[in-house]
Formats: C-alpha cells, sequence, structure tokens
C-alpha cells in the first residue's frame, strides 16, 4: 500500500504550523506526506475558502501526476482552515462512480481544531482581526456565513459532503477549553459546549439546558449545518 496524506495548513499561516506533523508522519512506512503549500501567506487563505480549495485541489492533482511513486489510499490532515480546505479539494476530486478520491481509496479524514460550523461567537474579533492582517475578507466571510460557503460545504446532496462520506474513518481534534477562534462545538460538529462562548449581538439565538458548563447554543444558521454534518459519523478527540 502506497498511502499519500495531504496535510494542510491553517488561515494566515504556512506549512511550517505542521512541520512537526509531517515529520512524525514521515517515519511511517509506505507514507508519502504532501505538505501543502500553495496557500502560504495571508493572502491565499484570506480570499475565501474555495479559491484556497481550488489551489489545492491543483497541488494535490499536479504532486500525484508528477509523483514516480503509484499512490492507491489517500487521506487527509487539515489544521484549522486546512480542514475546510480539504473538505473543498475531496469534492472537487471525487469520483462518485467508483467512489474514490483522485482515483485513489479514501482512508482517513482528520481536522484539527477546524472551524466546521463557522466561528459566530467570535466573528466580530475575527472581522476587526481579519481586517488588520489582510484586506480580504471573503475567508472571514465564509466563517461568519455571511457567505454561503459551509451551507454548501455541508449540503448532503452536494459532491463535498459526498465525498467526506466515503472515508472509512473521520477525526475531529478539538481544544475543549481556552479556544478564542474555534469553540468545541463548531470543531467537534456537535451542540454541546465545553466552555461559554462570547455572544455578541449579531448572533441570533438562545442559550438554553444550562448546567455547570455544558449548554446548547441555538442560532438560525448553526443547526441547518449541525444537522447535514451529523448526518455523518465522527471520533471526537
Amino acid at each position: 500500500m502506497n498511502h499519500l496524506v495531504v496535510l494542510v495548513h491553517g488561515f494566515c499561516a504556512g506549512s511550517y504550523a505542521v512541520k512537526k506533523i509531517e515529520k512524525a508522519l514521515s517515519e511511517l512506512s509506505q507514507i508519502t506526506v504532501l505538505l501543502s503549500v500553495t496557500n502560504e501567506g495571508f493572502e491565499k487563505t484570506s480570499d475565501g475558502i474555495f479559491p484556497a480549495g481550488l489551489r489545492l485541489t491543483y497541488e494535490i492533482i499536479n504532486f500525484v501526476d508528477n509523483s514516480n511513486k503509484k499512490f492507491t489510499h489517500i487521506s487527509f490532515i487539515g489544521s484549522s482552515l486546512g480542514g475546510l480546505l480539504s473538505r473543498v479539494a475531496i469534492g472537487l476530486l471525487v469520483d462518485k462512480n467508483n467512489s474514490t478520491i483522485i482515483s485513489l481509496i479514501p482512508v482517513i479524514y482528520m481536522s484539527l481544531a477546524s472551524p466546521h460550523l463557522g466561528i459566530l461567537e467570535t466573528s466580530y474579533f475575527n472581522q476587526y482581526l481579519g481586517s488588520i492582517v489582510t484586506p480580504n475578507m471573503e475567508t472571514i466571510n465564509d466563517l461568519s456565513l455571511v457567505n454561503d460557503t459551509l451551507k454548501i460545504l455541508s449540503d448532503p446532496n452536494a459532491i463535498y459532503f459526498f465525498g467526506l462520506s466515503l472515508f472509512r474513518e473521520r477525526y475531529l481534534f478539538t481544544n475543549m477549553d481556552n479556544d478564542g477562534l474555534v469553540n468545541y462545538n463548531s470543531g467537534g460538529i456537535t451542540n454541546v459546549y465545553w466552555d461559554l462562548p462570547i455572544v455578541y449581538s449579531n448572533v441570533k439565538g438562545i442559550l438554553t439546558d444550562y448546567k455547570d458548563k455544558d449548554f446548547i447554543l441555538e442560532q438560525e444558521d448553526t443547526p441547518t449545518l449541525l444537522d447535514n454534518m451529523q448526518k455523518l459519523s465522527f471520533r471526537r478527540v
């Protein structure tokens, strides 16, 4: 088995952010790591999830076509925004006729604190942060649900959802506390909160079922994303 693992960094970052993961994976036999570099830097992660995901798709195609190895299996590991960019690439590379990804057998999809349900609770902060680090707000708009990007990615009738459903295992690594950008709810695709989120006035929702630190935040857009994504099984770590 020649297993290709696509490793993708997050927002306003570069391949350096996941170098330790690459090093650990590279020590495993029959594993080849594609450390994505096509979206390095502020601008290439800020012009929207779909444009960045398309660049990642081309990078994967070029890597496979130009490799001297014949791969049989493929997995994805995405850190933060990289988890969403991976979902775009998976959808664009899927072959519905034979249930493969770029003609390879999908094995593991893994995201590391990825905002699958967006960042509504911190959207004001992130919009301010985004305006400082980059003039292009499209990715922030995607994550704040101003755009329909996450709805499209989570649509059960879309190729992105179908592609994700093909993986044998789907892992969600989440931070249970002290993550001001991606809370446990969004990273873990669950309605359980482990830490009190900062709720701004643009969040249209109510707090319910509060008990200790566990409670549910119901929002206009999030339930649809959550309900759709929970049609798939995930292992939360």
